[in-house]
């Protein structure tokens, strides 16, 4: 989307959808925009707050947010969730806050202070992820829109560009057909039959 200078504003897990061979796919279009001949900022709130990077919280006319940018933090928070398990230690520190009544919030100075790692869960083992990966989830989560990489610079990192064996992707591939089975059989057995003996 982002090479067509579209954007999509609201990726979360919910929206991302696999065909029948795995292939990702973007769902929810709702709110896409088409970026070409604009600025690419807009100054009206957009997305679902878990996933909302924090420019876009703040945004208001005099406080617009590059559209690009806040895709990106989008992305990033999924893969927050699916490489650890939960959303960053920011999100989880603002929802602490709002449910004890708190107002307190750090300024855009103070965010942009802060390390990106900072924004992710301390409590969890990070122990088996690599440093590339690491440096990339907390580049595209950093509370500093500027200084997130775009969707072609994710491209071009690292942990994207390692190579992947032919039998890893073999054995993704059979993983994901096997849980595609058992969902597809577990709904099978969920439905009900009801047959009616009209003579």
């Amino acid at each position: 989307m982002h090479s067509q200078e579209y954007v999509h504003l609201d990726i979360k897990l919910d929206n991302i959808l696999l065909d029948e061979f795995f292939n990702l796919k973007l769902a929810d279009l709702g709110i896409a925009l088409c970026a070409k001949n604009t600025s690419k900022h807009i100054a009206h709130k957009r997305g679902t707050t878990k996933y909302m990077a924090p420019e876009v919280e703040r945004a208001c006319m005099e406080a617009p947010f590059n559209v690009f940018n806040a895709d990106i933090y989008s992305m990033g928070i999924c893969l927050h969730l699916m490489l650890l398990g939960m959303y960053p230690e920011n999100t989880c520190q603002d929802e602490k806050a709002t449910e004890e009544g708190t107002d307190k919030e750090m300024t855009s100075d103070e965010q942009v202070k802060e390390t990106p790692k900072a924004y992710a869960c301390s409590t969890v083992d990070e122990n088996y992820l690599s440093e590339e990966c690491l440096d990339l989830l907390y580049r595209m989560i950093h509370p500093d829109p500027h200084k997130r990489p775009t969707i072609f610079e994710i491209f071009e990192h690292p942990w994207m560009t390692q190579g992947i064996t032919a039998e890893l992707q073999e054995a993704v591939y059979l993983e994901m057909l096997e849980r595609s089975n058992f969902l597809k059989d577990k709904n099978t057995r969920s439905e009900v039959t009801i047959s009616l003996d009209l003579e």
